[in-house]
């Protein structure tokens, strides 16, 4: 929810919005990642094996974002927002 009220609220550009959100997601899963690891309460083979492929598509994702215009994304961002809305009301 962080990238579109970015975009209506700070007015950020759509890319600059997805960007900032996702530095803010890598800063606190951090955060958390060496609270918990300091604790004992990671399996390192199962964040290995969500975190890898998450970490690969974040980066096929942002090189796809910015091959893709403005306008492309931003219409493309609000038809994925409906379909999730539509399929919590379902």
């Amino acid at each position: 929810m962080i990238v579109p009220l970015l975009i209506v609220l700070c007015r950020f550009q759509p890319r600059l919005a997805a960007g900032t959100s996702l530095a803010a997601i890598g800063l606190i899963a951090l955060a958390g990642t060496i609270v918990y690891g300091f604790r004992g309460e990671v399996d390192y083979g199962y964040a290995a094996l969500v975190g890898l492929p998450a970490a690969v598509g974040a980066v096929f994702g942002t090189a796809l974002q910015q091959r893709i215009s403005q306008r492309t994304l931003t219409f493309a961002f609000a038809l994925f927002l409906v379909v999730i809305g539509v399929a919590l009301l379902v």
